[in-house]
């Protein structure tokens, strides 16, 4: 399922989000402005009928895109990325690191974990946390072939 990744929507009123949006009639449309801070950015995402929260998966592709298509620049292993929701009265942060193969390019991203009402569902946080440490370990080995891979825990 496609998931729209708008990465500079930079005077986008709300109403012109949920209007394109609804538009691209995705599960969830994802809108980014950059913040002053280096690699900073508020994040909001739209159904095709209203504001929703901000998923775990929304985070990951945001990140992955900001570094696949260079607005990011991976200057490190594993670079910051920043992300603010305020979706609830409680403004939110959730970081991400974005790691980078032998040959510069974006392979693995990782967001630090919360457990919060305005960011994600409620998930077991035990097992959440694990899975980007999980993915790393298997990713690791020289044996996994490059391809789409599902593992149950």
């Amino acid at each position: 399922m496609p998931l729209p990744v708008f990465t500079d929507a930079t005077g986008l009123t709300d109403k012109k989000m949920l209007q394109i949006a609804g538009e691209l009639n995705a599960s969830n449309t994802i809108f980014l402005i950059f913040c002053e801070q280096k690699s900073t950015y508020s994040i909001k995402a739209f159904s095709k009928f209203e504001e929703v929260s901000i998923g775990s998966h929304s985070i990951l592709a945001a990140s992955y895109v900001l570094a696949k298509i260079g607005v990011v620049t991976l200057t490190a292993k594993h670079t910051l990325i920043t992300f603010e929701s305020n979706w609830t009265e409680k403004k939110e942060t959730i970081n991400t690191y974005v790691s980078k193969d032998e040959q510069g390019a974006p392979s693995l991203v990782q967001q630090t974990y919360q457990t919060s009402p305005a960011i994600a569902h409620h998930e077991d946080p035990p097992i959440g946390s694990a899975i980007p440490a999980f993915a790393s370990h298997i990713c690791a080995h020289p044996h996994i072939q490059t391809g789409t891979h599902v593992f149950g825990i």
